[in-house]
């Protein structure tokens, strides 16, 4: 599934009476075209033999993810303040029919995140950057791995087997959250209450693809209007 980022208009939000210590910031991204079908549940063919049940498809939808970041002079952002979940602890991160599901995840930095071999033969994750003594893990099938990520940032894992298909794992220190998908699909809102003042947000779609942009949030909020193009995937 590829999601390409087309266009960005900026505009303010409606005038409502709110506290002076929070305003909405308010994200809404409107999806054209069509992700890939869902794949039934079957079977499907590999070289060496066929295994049971092939691999959901990814919605690229459900897996954006929208950060805010505060520039100098701005409060710390705290997800209870701001109305979004607070970062998992724990993450799982599968594999299935020769491919890493989900594609990008969130998770508090110095949470668990737990890969699990699913499929009927050895697999090994390659992880970038490389942890202290652990640049890959061999999987069996079947097999579970926990490893403990200390440090923010980003973690990407991808197969040795299947290196053009990578995960990303966001380890943020501010700011995080998933969108809200509409009952068509066609759009997705996220809205955080933050303090006024200057931010840098940015908007991550599953494959890398990043738009960011510093923001001025005025005490009666900020509006962020986006267009993103799904295609099929390769």
């Amino acid at each position: 599934m590829r999601l390409r980022l087309l266009a960005l208009g900026i505009g303010l939000a409606l005038c409502l009476p709110l506290s002076a210590q929070a305003a909405p910031l308010r994200a809404i991204v409107a999806f054209s075209g069509q992700p890939a079908p869902s794949r039934p549940l079957g079977y499907f063919l590999r070289p060496n033999g066929i295994l049971p049940i092939a691999p959901p498809s990814p919605d690229p939808r459900r897996e954006t993810v929208l950060e805010v970041m505060p520039l100098a002079g701005s409060p710390k952002l705290l997800p209870e303040r701001a109305g979004v979940p607070p970062l998992p602890t724990e993450q799982t991160v599968r594999v299935f029919g020769q491919r890493l599901l989900p594609r990008q995840l969130l998770l508090l930095p110095g949470g668990t995140l737990t890969l699990r071999n699913d499929d009927q033969r050895p697999v090994t994750v390659e992880l970038s950057p490389a942890l202290p003594g652990k640049p890959s893990i061999l999987l069996l099938p079947g097999q579970a791995q926990s490893i403990r990520l200390s440090s923010a940032g980003e973690l990407s894992l991808s197969l040795r087997e299947q290196p053009s298909l990578p995960v990303h794992v966001l380890l943020p220190l501010h700011l995080a959250t998933h969108l809200e998908v509409s009952e068509q699909g066609t759009m997705a809102v996220a809205t955080l209450d933050v303090p006024p003042g200057r931010y840098v947000v940015r908007l991550r779609v599953p494959g890398g693809e990043v738009w960011q942009q510093e923001v001025d949030v005025p005490a009666d909020g900020r509006e962020l209007s986006l267009k993103a193009s799904l295609g099929e995937e390769r």
